[in-house]
């Protein structure tokens, strides 16, 4: 299964290995769309967002939608939900996951994000998408990725658009990435 990891700024390099097995809780996802974010970017450039950083080589990607591959779901399209609250901490037990000590978040800190065929994550936080919702076509070995942004503070670039991460990252050893105007 290729994985496409950040080792440090700027250094994002493509792994093979083992597909996940999912827990009594959790689905198989095969990944097909991934959002880049603005945190994605700062992770990519600084190796860290505010008082988190890069320890080990990390997957990025938390805005994300896949297949369920296990399971009594297998074949429905989800959408998915990043945050992955405790369910025992006083917020949570107060109703307000969102505020957890001890969240788990997708592409974050030491928790792997989507930029991977193959992912494993809760089954509570999958959301089932109506079956005209399309999904992008996947390359079996990678998707189009996208995300809006400005870049370096010009306003002249609205859009960096990263293509096929996985394929361009075999060929080059790194991301293709076309800023268009």
């Amino acid at each position: 299964m290729k994985v496409l990891r950040l080792h440090a700024t700027g250094d994002l390099r493509l792994h093979d290995e083992n597909e996940p097995l999912p827990d009594r809780d959790e689905c198989l996802l095969r990944v097909k769309a991934v959002g880049l974010c603005g945190s994605d970017v700062h992770w990519y450039e600084e190796a860290g967002i505010g008082d988190a950083q890069l320890r080990q080589p990390l997957v990025l990607g938390h805005e994300f939608a896949g297949i369920i591959e296990s399971g009594n779901q297998q074949g429905q399209h989800v959408a998915v939900d990043p945050a992955d609250a405790c369910r025992q901490c006083r917020y949570c037990e107060e109703g307000n996951p969102n505020l957890c000590d001890n969240m788990r978040f997708a592409g974050h800190g030491v928790v792997d994000g989507a930029l991977r065929e193959k992912l494993c994550w809760p089954q509570a936080l999958v959301y089932p998408l109506p079956d005209e919702t399309h999904l992008p076509a996947c390359h079996s070995d990678g998707a189009k990725r996208h995300c809006g942004r400005q870049v370096a503070g010009n306003p002249s670039f609205s859009t960096i658009r990263i293509q096929s991460a996985f394929e361009t990252a075999k060929k080059r050893d790194g991301l293709k990435v076309v800023i268009e105007p």
